[in-house]
């Protein structure tokens, strides 16, 4: 017999965003032995929009919710002693693009310049100093992320039996009635699946919810990157190079979380501080318990049938730590693209070539390069990486001297070491 029953209503999703560039060069021989190459490309990419809008956009931190002036009534008649009831507030949510004014692009388009440089100098008949600067940028299109189409998809489920076979709520196997034949039967209200919500909930679709989002002011990763070398021919057959190259990235998207516990409620020091920890995981009344929310059973029961599915909202009690949060009445709000990342290269190139007859060449080469990126943020509520970490794409070197940081006081995640 099945255990339980299931069927999805899935929307579908049309994403585009048209990607326009172009480039334009010129090279000036300045004299006989100098030669410079200028070259300039512009790229528009336009951020991604959905055919019908199915989609949600950005969080927005300062939207107005139905449940603020009932949560915050509910905190004033309990309030902590580190957070006065005039701090406590509620507000923010996720938008829904092309609604009420909300752009239709999941995030906003860019204009980019991405000029080069390059030069050639001739020191001697057998020397020869060239150089190079260039900026690019990445692309960030849908090919690389599908929409958040929250709501537009939902399945439906049939309990079979609540007893453990004794009766069954759907069909009837002692008489060789198959749930099967029947598995979801019409309902009081005449219904048989249920309809997805699509955009109805508004602000407060993913409240009570861990969230994560790209940013509506989202920017393309960039890239400056430069070489720098010296050719000498030793022979007729054989050339030896020596080169220093580099490259310095920024506007990294990094996942940074907003509903962050404040530093001055974490432990200092490496040692867990179990007093603090136990506070702060402690179990106290909790406001956006449903019943504080009795008067969207009339003005909004399509809401109120819903946050009733929430053990955000059906619990009694939640723990302290989450009511000192920004945003408490959101279980997990992180923001993925968040441009605090850097990354910086360096590298020394020795080139050795010899030509022989009949066509062949003996190559050798040697590299020496220092990678390291600030891309880590120790603790949660740090606002941008603090430290520059060797990078494990590239050849590894010694790990700098690790500092400490704050220790977890609550069932937040602990702060994140990279591994060498």
């Amino acid at each position: 017999m099945p255990t339980g029953m299931s069927i999805d209503t899935n929307d579908s999703y049309a994403l585009m965003n048209p990607y326009y560039a172009g480039y334009v060069q010129d090279t000036w021989r300045a004299t006989r032995k100098l030669t410079l190459t200028f070259g300039l490309r512009i790229e528009y990419e336009k951020g991604p929009t959905e055919r019908f809008n199915r989609a949600i956009g950005y969080f927005d931190p300062n939207l107005e919710l139905p449940i603020a002036a009932a949560a915050q009534a509910a905190y004033a008649r309990n309030p902590l002693p580190e957070l006065p009831a005039s701090q406590f507030i509620v507000k923010g949510g996720k938008v829904y693009t092309g609604v009420n004014g909300t752009p239709r692009e999941l995030w906003q388009s860019e204009l980019m310049w991405l000029p080069r440089l390059s030069a050639a100098y001739q020191v001697s008949s057998k020397t020869v100093v060239r150089g190079g600067y260039g900026i690019y940028f990445d692309t960030l299109n849908v090919m690389n992320q599908a929409a958040d189409q929250y709501g537009y998809s939902r399945a439906t489920n049939t309990v079979l039996t609540t007893d453990f076979g004794e009766n069954w709520l759907v069909g009837d196997p002692q008489n060789n009635v198959s749930p099967l034949t029947n598995p979801f039967p019409v309902r009081a209200n005449g219904t048989r699946f249920d309809a997805p919500l699509q955009n109805s909930l508004g602000s407060m679709a993913r409240a009570g919810q861990g969230f994560t989002y790209t940013r509506y002011d989202r920017q393309h990763p960039r890239v400056q990157r430069w070489r720098v070398g010296v050719q000498r021919e030793l022979s007729s057959n054989i050339l030896v190079e020596g080169s220093y190259w580099g490259q310095f990235a920024d506007r990294i998207g990094l996942t940074r979380r907003r509903d962050a516990l404040p530093e001055q409620y974490w432990a200092s020091g490496n040692v867990r501080n179990n007093a603090v920890a136990t506070d702060l995981n402690r179990q106290v009344p909790n406001p956006f318990q449903l019943s504080n929310f009795a008067s969207l059973q009339s003005s909004n029961p399509l809401l109120y049938q819903h946050l009733s599915t929430l053990g955000a909202f059906t619990s009694a009690t939640v723990a302290k730590n989450r009511l000192l949060r920004p945003f408490p009445h959101m279980n997990g709000l992180n923001d993925n693209s968040d441009p605090l990342g850097k990354a910086r290269t360096h590298a020394f190139e020795v080139n050795f070539t010899k030509r022989f007859s009949r066509g062949f060449n003996l190559n050798a080469s040697y590299t020496r390069m220092f990678q390291d990126n600030k891309t880590i943020m120790e603790n949660e509520f740090e606002s941008a990486p603090r430290i520059w970490w060797p990078s494990d794409t590239a050849r590894p070197t010694a790990s700098p001297p690790r500092p400490s940081s704050k220790c977890p006081s609550a069932a937040a995640a602990s702060s994140s070491r990279p591994a060498f």
